[in-house]
């Protein structure tokens, strides 16, 4: 909800166990998990 007031979509799915899943959207879920783990990647990389 916070993040729908301030105008943004969230892309974040819900667990497999809910029983009523909250739908999202798989391809751009699919690019922010690319963009979170390049900066897993760089964080790795400054230690």
């Amino acid at each position: 909800e916070a993040l729908e007031n301030k105008g943004i979509k969230p892309c974040i799915p819900s667990r497999k166990s809910r029983k009523v899943p909250i739908p999202h959207d798989e391809a751009r879920y699919r690019k922010r998990h690319k963009i979170e783990n390049s900066f897993a990647r760089l964080k790795d990389r400054r230690r």
